[in-house]
């Protein structure tokens, strides 16, 4: 709601600096409750951040544009990732009255505050705001993802958008993929450095070799499943560590799901009511995981990779019945209203015979013209 009513720029950049502030007071904790207060608010201050990227990706893309964007800013998880080891493996070294594991908050706390004041200076809250554009180049902007059949940005709440995000099957098939899609990420987040650990590695050659796992993060877009199969059945502790690293390929699915939200969920409410929508999702994905692996198992936790593989097969099963559905939707439009023509970029701004242009905030169900792309 806060996204849809106030400059979005500015609002993430000040969610971003909350953020930041929270992770380095975790530093200051010395108990399991000051622990879980700390951690609430953590979440409370994240929360708006991926949505967030997600709503300015589409403002300033082209549908065609949005998965290897939504793809580039998601790989930020992948490079901290890897670099992340090594800063764990740099700061445990460090000796002090502090302990090290509380210069780790200290540390990427203080990134994120900075990171945050960069952020709220240079990004922009839309092209038609843009400061680093020309007027010109703002009217072009602007004209050139009209493309997408949907507004740059509106202000006003549509309650009827929420409850049309909230009684769209198209959206639960997706939402279900996400929880499906991230039950392996909460299990991997929370087991994988034990699960190396359990290999036989101290605890310092487990900050190290976690950075494979952000360099195949990065790259990887498919692989997931091959790799859970390859930590379940390996026998050899070489194989299992590449299968865990392997395994990490199934995140590709996060930025592309938000890259479908962006690209086929028009009407800004909506957009925005979807894409919280599908961060839930994320975090109930997270939430499950960890219960999936048993502790009589370590460190190898078969019951959890037999979970992770069964997760991803239902993931799959999910979004090829997407695609189903927007196909078929596609060609229902095609036959009820013709084949849409669109406004291109160079287009004039003036409608003329067989052409749309989007001047309402209209959702993707509304709008006659909107065709979903898989």
């Amino acid at each position: 709601m806060l996204m849809v009513r106030l400059p979005i720029a500015k609002f993430l950049a000040t969610t971003l600096f909350l953020w930041g502030a929270v992770l380095a007071c975790h530093a200051a904790t010395d108990n399991f409750a000051g622990l879980m207060v700390t951690r609430f608010f953590l979440g409370l201050t994240e929360a708006a951040i991926s949505p967030g990227f997600s709503l300015i990706t589409g403002m300033w893309y082209t549908r065609s544009e949005q998965p290897f964007r939504h793809g580039l800013w998601f790989a930020g998880n992948s490079i901290a990732t890897a670099f992340g080891g090594l800063v764990a493996y740099g700061v445990a070294h460090i000796v002090g009255s502090i302990p090290a594991w509380k210069w780790l908050f200290i540390i990427y706390g203080l990134i994120t505050v900075v990171w945050s004041i960069v952020f709220m200076l240079f990004m922009p809250d839309s092209p038609i705001t843009a400061r680093f554009l020309s007027q010109p180049e703002r009217t072009e902007a602007e004209e050139r993802v009209k493309v997408n059949q949907t507004t740059i940005k509106h202000d006003k709440i549509e309650w009827y958008q929420v409850w049309e995000a909230l009684t769209d099957y198209k959206i639960y098939i997706l939402f279900l993929f996400q929880i499906a899609n991230n039950i392996p990420n909460g299990g991997l987040t929370m087991f994988s450095a034990i699960v190396v650990k359990g290999f036989g590695f101290s605890t310092l050659q487990t900050y190290l070799l976690a950075i494979p796992t952000g360099a195949v993060h990065a790259i990887f877009a498919l692989g997931s499943l091959i790799g859970s199969i390859i930590v379940y059945a390996g026998d050899s502790t070489g194989v299992r560590l590449f299968g865990l690293y392997l395994f990490v390929a199934y995140a590709a699915g996060i930025p592309m799901t938000l890259s479908m939200v962006s690209s086929n969920v028009a009407g800004f409410t909506k957009k925005a009511t979807v894409s919280a929508m599908m961060f839930i999702a994320y975090c109930t994905g997270n939430i499950i995981g960890p219960f999936l692996f048993f502790a009589r198992e370590a460190p190898v936790y078969k019951s959890g990779f037999i979970a992770m593989m069964v997760c991803l097969a239902v993931a799959t099963v999910l979004i090829v019945a997407l695609g189903l559905s927007w196909r078929l939707e596609n060609s229902r439009r095609d036959q009820k209203y013709g084949p849409a023509a669109l406004v291109l970029p160079n287009r004039p701004k003036e409608p003329t015979q067989g052409m749309f242009v989007v001047v309402e905030d209209l959702t993707d169900v509304q709008n006659k013209a909107f065709r979903y792309v898989y």
